[in-house]
């Protein structure tokens, strides 16, 4: 009886939200109500100092490795290849003999442009010398100055032969210099594909050889366009770090952003960007 002219009194002196605390109150002294669980414990906080300091922005894509050049060697003049100088699969350096082509009929055509230069060239040195006898004596009128000019005009396209053969000559030497094929960079050398003994075409369809440059190497990637705008920004900042790392899970190597294409593909919406490597241990292989 006591209990409820208590809760009586206390709900004429409360309203709203505190009548509901207090009538929870009331129930919790009712013989029939449960008892309430345990406090849980206290939880440990830590407290540091506040840092500021920059926090790198990382973008992961998945990327493809391109050689950072590629040359596919073919002959630049014709005929029976006499050797092959390397071994497939083999390292190579700038300058390197590649092939042998058979250099024998080019040699005769640079013998034969030498003399071809030689002869006009004796002709050109008696027509000058004409010319300055004629000269005096059309002065002293013992020849007409019609005989004169076509002396003159003899020697004048005999200069122009000279010219021609020389321009020959060098033509000539040059398809000689084409018999030996060198390495045009250094990398690896991939398939042969002509052996030795086959007759070879000028600028055939099918490379001799195909060399990869793999120190350094690109590895290629595409990013979504929004990205754009920050990577320009951070580039125009300084170097940007770029870390590839394999589907294996192996070790983390560090290059840096080196390409950023100049077009956003419209069919996908990305942008193609491409970072350079050393690669001294050839652990990053083209494709």
């Amino acid at each position: 009886m006591t209990l409820r002219r208590a809760t009586a009194r206390l709900f004429k002196q409360a309203a709203g939200p505190t009548l509901t605390a207090i009538l929870l109150a009331v129930a919790a002294c009712s013989p029939q109500a449960s008892v309430a669980p345990a406090a849980p414990p206290a939880v440990p906080v830590t407290v540091g100092d506040v840092v500021q300091k920059e926090v790198p922005v990382n973008i992961d894509v998945i990327g493809r490795v391109e050689a950072y050049a590629t040359v596919a060697v073919k002959a630049q003049i014709g005929g029976e290849l006499k050797a092959v100088a390397f071994d497939e699969g083999q390292e190579v350096k700038k300058g390197d003999l590649l092939f042998r082509i058979d250099e024998r009929p080019y040699a005769s055509a640079v013998s034969e442009a030498e003399a071809a230069l030689q002869r006009d060239r004796v002709q050109l040195d008696n027509a000058r010398d004409v010319v300055r006898r004629y000269s005096d004596l059309v002065k002293k009128e013992y020849v007409t100055q019609e005989e004169f000019d076509r002396i003159s005009a003899s020697a004048a396209s005999l200069e122009a032969t000279v010219r021609a053969d020389e321009a020959r000559l060098e033509n000539a030497r040059v398809q000689l210099g084409y018999c030996a094929i060198r390495s045009p960079i250094a990398g690896r050398t991939g398939k042969l594909m002509v052996n030795r003994g086959n007759l070879v075409k000028a600028n055939d369809d099918m490379p001799m050889v195909t060399i990869n440059q793999v120190e350094p190497i690109y590895v290629a990637f595409s990013v979504p366009e929004q990205q754009l705008p920050e990577i320009k920004q951070r580039q125009a900042a300084g170097r940007l770090v770029t870390q590839v790392s394999g589907t294996d899970g192996g070790a983390t190597i560090a290059g840096e952003l080196s390409f950023l294409d100049n077009a956003v593909d419209t069919t996908t919406g990305t942008i193609l960007l491409k970072a350079s490597f050393t690669n001294k241990q050839r652990t990053l292989w083209p494709g």
